[in-house]
């Protein structure tokens, strides 16, 4: 009974120890004065692992107890860049630490028997914080020491941020080398006789020689704790219990987070990945109140690979990737599921993170929007409208609601039964906004405008935002949103088909067939009239006669009656037009008078009589017009030089150029005459 007393009085005293540590370590907006020892104390910001406040202004002064030193370990940061700030610095004005410049987890060992710390928030955006542990440590190895272990325990500490070079330390004995690992970012690498690492905090390691090569490099800082043995087994041996649970990411785990710190990590960590790895994690917290907070300690994998977060229980929810070393995700809901992805084309250390419960954030104390409202949607009919509905809202306008549903795989809808809102392509004038989540940055469910009503429906997060915008002109009704958790509930389901007492609904649709048959029908007789007979003048026109059977011939006969006198007349016209153009000769002789239809003779006009003083000019022909020369060939002609040119010759009536006309005989008449002349 004594004993069972002295245990729980010094498990309670334990407990108290730590609380007031622990609420000693807490920003409450003053300095704080803390003393290190050899044990590990933490300091963290207000909330954490929630956000912390705006316009926070904290200051920590660790003094070391008896030791020359003072060790940080910031183990998890989550600062907004540039604007809220945290610096740690050896006394009060060496800087050993930004909180812009540095990842995290990172070893800090300082030059000063004290640090400062200093945290400082502005006036809005606020993430989840920080946490470190700190306690007092000996002199500190130079880079590249050559040890020696003795049966005593020692300790080494490396910090890149101390050093600024990679640091290579060789622990030798006249035996076996022990070592254990305290604290480590990311992982340790060692060499004895094999190359080797190792990640687990207090995990021990025996050597197989009596020498062991400890790398230091940039991204892995460590603390360990090293000592001779005479045996053991040259593997890593575990000691003391690990205060932390690991899992490897091998196929698919469920695992439970709690308010412990559990590690998830790539196979083979912190040796490469396998080829073609895929591997799947759904992490759910045992208290459904909470959120889960993972913090990513270790990243490091090729290019094509990757780890994607999901802030829910599926992929369907949203996913957070582009992760480096120091990097949070805290969720929104009280499951995530993780999914890590490798390719052929190359391979790295992998991944390590570490996971835990957190108290989950409040939307608005983070968001920097005024919210116009903010509801927890239940079974029942809950409902938002734009400002002044049902009357036309406002230029300019920027409204936010925020919608949480009772659990993150709850089936919530969202029904606009009435929106009439500015209508442009693109809806970039006036809209409406639906987030799966509490941001603007969150993803977009729908961007609408318009005037039909629409409706929406989600199962992927724990909050719904609403966001309503305007611009500086035209203004309409706006909307009216009904939202709660369940199926899509139809108001128009069950109601009265008619209208107050008017036609009913089925109606309609009857109506229209009727109309549409009804003008089929009427274009149906006007067709039909077309070829009917009609009615002009109050008598009845002759029926049109019926065709008769007829033979061939009769078929020609008929033709030939109906276009021959058409034919007949076509030949005489186009006789009469030949004659016209083109007359017979006349019978009697040469001396024709040709008929032109132009009125005017195509030829020249006769030329001037030729001088008689040109010899090669044949003179006119001067007789009767009876001589007749011989073989009815053309008369000779007169030779103009044999005439007096000074006398005229008076004309005659049978006298001319040419010979007059003549009557054409037959040889016979002309032999029977004596005028034929033979050739030969």
């Amino acid at each position: 009974m004594g004993q069972n007393f002295i245990l729980v009085t010094t498990f309670v005293t334990i407990v108290l120890v730590l609380s007031i540590n622990y609420c000693n370590g807490q920003c409450s907006g003053s300095s704080l004065s803390l003393t290190a020892d050899t044990s590990y104390q933490f300091i963290e910001s207000t909330n954490y692992p929630g956000h912390y406040l705006n316009n926070e202004n904290c200051e920590w002064t660790i003094t070391a107890s008896s030791l020359p030193y003072v060790l940080i370990f910031v183990e998890y940061k989550s600062i907004e860049s540039y604007y809220d700030r945290l610096l740690i610095y050896s006394g009060s004005s060496f800087s050993m630490y930004s909180s812009e410049s540095y990842q995290i987890p990172v070893i800090l060992v300082s030059t000063d028997n004290y640090v400062t710390v200093t945290f400082s928030s502005d006036s809005s955006i606020t993430y989840g914080g920080f946490r470190m542990s700190y306690m007092e440590v000996g002199a500190v190895d130079a880079c590249g020491a050559s040890l020696t272990a003795t049966t005593t325990p020692q300790r080494l500490v490396y910090s890149y941020g101390r050093y600024s070079s990679t640091c290579t330390y060789t622990i030798s004995s006249s035996a076996l080398v022990k070592f254990t690992l305290n604290l480590v970012s990311g992982y340790l690498a060692y060499n004895d006789g094999t190359y080797n690492t190792v990640s687990t905090v207090n995990s021990t390691v025996v050597t197989s020689s009596n020498t062991v090569t400890i790398y230091g490099v940039y991204g892995r800082d460590f603390v360990i704790t090293y000592e001779e043995v005479t045996s053991g087994t040259g593997s890593i041996v575990t000691t003391s219990a690990s205060p932390y649970t690991y899992w490897e990411c091998t196929s698919h785990a469920s695992l439970s987070a709690d308010s412990s710190l559990q590690y998830y990590s790539s196979d083979n960590y912190p040796s490469p990945y396998s080829n073609y790895a895929f591997c799947t994690a759904l992490i759910t917290a045992t208290d459904t109140t909470k959120a889960i907070l993972i913090n990513i300690t270790d990243y490091n994998v090729a290019y094509g690979d990757g780890l994607t977060i999901y802030d829910g229980p599926t992929t369907s929810y949203d996913p957070h990737y582009s992760f480096i070393t120091g990097s949070t995700f805290l969720s929104t809901g009280y499951r995530v599921f993780i999914r890590f992805t490798s390719n052929s084309y190359g391979q790295a250390r992998g991944f390590r993170l570490s996971f835990t419960t957190a108290t989950r954030e409040n939307p608005e104390n983070v968001v920097t929007y005024t919210l116009t409202g903010s509801y927890n949607a239940t079974n029942s009919i809950q409902t938002i409208t734009s400002p002044n509905y049902p009357s036309n809202y406002d230029n300019n306008l920027e409204e936010y609601w925020l919608i949480r549903k009772p659990n993150q795989d709850d089936l919530i809808t969202l029904d606009f039964t009435e929106c009439k809102i500015e209508l442009n392509d693109g809806c970039t004038y006036d809209w409406v906004s639906i987030y799966d989540g509490y941001l603007t940055s969150s993803p977009l469910l729908a961007t609408f405008c318009g005037y039909d009503p629409v409706t929406f429906q989600d199962r992927s997060g724990l909050y719904i935002l609403v966001r309503f915008r305007t611009d500086v002109s035209i203004v309409k009704k706006g909307f009216s949103l009904n939202f709660y958790i369940g199926e899509f509930n139809d108001p128009d389901a069950g109601a009265s088909t008619s209208d107050d007492g008017g036609i009913p609904d089925y109606v309609y649709p009857i109506i229209a067939i009727a109309v549409i048959i009804l003008i089929s029908v009427i274009v149906f007789i006007c067709f039909v009239n077309r070829h009917k007979r009609r009615v002009a003048a109050g008598k009845e026109m002759p029926p049109k006669p019926k065709l008769k059977k007829r033979t061939t011939q009769q078929l020609l006969d008929e033709l030939n009656s109906r276009y021959g006198s058409k034919l007949e007349e076509s030949k005489r016209k186009q006789a009469k037009k030949q004659a016209n153009y083109h007359p017979k000769p006349h019978t009697t002789g040469p001396n024709v008078n040709i008929i032109h239809m132009g009125g005017t003779s195509p030829h020249p006009p006769p030329m001037p009589p030729p001088s008689t003083d040109d010899p090669a000019y044949p003179p006119p022909y001067i007789g009767t017009g009876t001589d007749m020369p011989q073989g009815n060939l053309a008369p000779v002609l007169t030779n103009h030089s044999q005439m007096n040119p000074s006398v005229p010759v008076a004309p005659m009536s049978n006298q001319g150029s040419l010979p007059g006309p003549f009557t054409y005989i037959s040889p016979a008449e002309a032999r029977a005459s004596g005028t034929y002349a033979s050739n030969a």
